[in-house]
C-alpha cells in the first residue's frame, strides 16, 4: 500500500480530484485537512492556506494516480509525493478490494512486463 500526499488551492479543488480518482477506482480512500504552506516561489517568499489530500491506494497504481493528478491540477508545479506504507491486514485488504478493477486494467494494459518480455524473446528465438 502507498499513501500519496498532494496539495490543493481549496477544499473544492481537493474534492474534485478525490471524486475523479474514486470514480476511476484509482484510490480507495482520501483524507483532507487544511494547512498553511510557506515556500519560495519565483524569487519571493509565499505563505498560503492550502488543503492536503492523503490518498490511499496500491503501489502498482502510483503512475496512474500521479498522471491523473498532474493532468488535471491547476498548479504550475503540483506537489505529488509517494509514501510507502504498511497497514493492518484488514485495511490493506479493503484498499486492494476497492482498487481491484483499476489494478486489473493496469495489468492488462498491454505494457510489457519482465515475464512477457522474456516469453517474447523465447518465442522469437525458436523461430
Amino acid at each position: 500500500m502507498i499513501l500519496i500526499y498532494t496539495t490543493h488551492k481549496s477544499t473544492a479543488d481537493a474534492q474534485k480530484t478525490i471524486k475523479r480518482l474514486l470514480e476511476k477506482q484509482l484510490i480507495a480512500c482520501a483524507n483532507t485537512f487544511p494547512i498553511s504552506s510557506t515556500y519560495r516561489w519565483k524569487g519571493k517568499l509565499v505563505n498560503e492556506k492550502e488543503v492536503v489530500s492523503l490518498l490511499k491506494t496500491r503501489d502498482q497504481l502510483w503512475t496512474n494516480v500521479h498522471d491523473e493528478i498532474l493532468a488535471n491540477h491547476p498548479y504550475e508545479t503540483p506537489c505529488v509525493i509517494k509514501i510507502a506504507g504498511d497497514a493492518n491486514m484488514a485495511y490493506n485488504l479493503w484498499v486492494n478490494r476497492e482498487t481491484a478493477m483499476s489494478a486489473i486494467g493496469v495489468m492488462h494494459s498491454g505494457a510489457e512486463t519482465p515475464k512477457t518480455k522474456a516469453a517474447s524473446r523465447t518465442t522469437t528465438q525458436k523461430r
